[in-house]
């Protein structure tokens, strides 16, 4: 249960982290404030997005662990493949959901055009690259399943902490508020390569262990 609990956590640990840091990045900047408040709003509705996706995936491993725990391969891969289409199609109606209405979702929160011009650029980036936090997360969980329960905790790190950290430290003092717009979208690239050289790993394991249950079980 820890092995499974402990890489969730870590990810709303990260998306804290991240969000803390961003906070102090924008304080050296011009409407300081402002940029603080927009991107509060911007956190909110991130969220949102965020448990969606979170949602599906719950439903997901249940599925995917008793194929695998059942040796039942083709049954495993076909849950894998659907989790796929499945969190790509949610992130991306997101993405698009809060890029075409951003004006408008900042305004039900603040009135303030100043920062409804801010949150509007900063949920527009939070989100550029958003299918990226749906393969993660399902990466996450798949790993955890096929009981690769570290390589799960790396991946649940890598998004909101080992990647967008550096940025979000370094950016902003480069280039000011394009610097925070920017650093969301350079780690999900990279989080997106990560995961996409993964997926390869990630079955093979998966096959090797279930041929080996099953060997197991024929002696």
């Amino acid at each position: 249960m820890a092995a499974i609990g402990i890489p969730t956590a870590v990810i709303q640990i990260c998306l804290s982290v991240a969000s803390s840091l961003t906070n102090i990045a924008a304080k050296p900047l011009p409407n300081a404030d402002e940029i603080i408040a927009a991107y509060g709003v911007v956190q909110r509705l991130i969220l949102i997005g965020c448990y969606v996706v979170m949602g599906f995936m719950q439903g997901y491993q249940p599925v995917a662990a008793y194929a695998f725990g059942a040796k039942m391969e083709d049954r495993f891969h076909q849950s894998v493949r659907f989790a796929l289409k499945g969190a790509l199609l949610l992130t991306v109606a997101v993405e698009a959901v809060y890029i075409l209405l951003s004006s408008q979702l900042i305004l039900l929160f603040n009135q303030n055009p100043v920062i409804v011009d801010y949150g509007k650029w900063l949920l527009i980036s939070q989100v550029a690259l958003y299918p990226a936090f749906g393969l993660c997360y399902m990466m996450t969980i798949t790993f955890q399943t096929i009981g690769a329960s570290k390589y799960g905790l790396f991946l649940s790190v890598i998004r909101q902490g080992l990647f967008y950290v550096p940025f979000i430290l370094c950016l902003p003092k480069l280039f000011g508020i394009f610097g925070i717009y920017a650093s969301q979208p350079a780690a999900d690239v990279l989080t997106v390569l990560v995961c996409v050289c993964s997926i390869k790993a990630m079955k093979r394991i998966a096959s090797e262990r279930m041929a080996s249950q099953t060997g197991e079980a024929g002696r």
